[in-house]
């Protein structure tokens, strides 16, 4: 797809409106095949790769990849401006966290809506908060991802960690 495109491109004119609509269909290609290229690779995986990653790239990365999937009905409201903000996490299975709970969302908005993605600092003090008894007092990175979308009833809610 991805050449025959860029065949048909090589014989438009520069200001053509069929040469931008077919500039937009190379871009969704591009998009499509790192989508598949990243899909592709977490599949192939084995154990998990911890290592230390830049979260908001890893994130930034992550709704990018999830943008190109979701339809033009659903906007994503993104704030990841935390700089230096690096954790030990295999990036990969994090991307694919994000991206599942933003299809997810997408699921629960059929007539569109809303995403938003946030990675802010947190601080836990002593003592740890109640939500979060084993993490130790100190800096921490927070990555939310909510909807716009129905919710759960409680039936779902008492199940959402069982497999499928």
């Amino acid at each position: 797809m991805l050449g025959y495109t860029e065949l048909v491109l090589a014989g438009l004119p520069r200001d053509s409106r069929p040469r931008q609509q077919l500039e937009k269909v190379l871009a969704a290609a591009k998009r499509a095949r790192a989508v598949v290229g990243k899909i592709l690779t977490f599949s192939r995986r084995g154990e998990s790769a911890r290592k230390p990653v830049e979260l908001q790239r890893v994130a930034s990365e992550a709704v990018q990849l999830l943008r190109a999937s979701l339809p033009a009905t659903i906007a994503i409201d993104e704030s990841l401006r935390v700089e230096s903000g690096w954790v030990e996490a295999d990036a990969d299975q994090l991307q694919q966290v994000l991206i599942n709970l933003g299809a997810n969302a997408a699921h629960a908005m059929p007539d569109g809506g809303t995403i938003t993605v946030r990675l802010e600092p947190a601080t836990v003090e002593l003592p740890a908060d109640a939500d979060l008894p084993r993490l130790k007092p100190g800096r921490y990175l927070r990555l939310s991802l909510s909807d716009t979308g129905c919710g759960m009833d409680q039936a779902t809610q008492a199940r959402i960690f069982e497999p499928f």
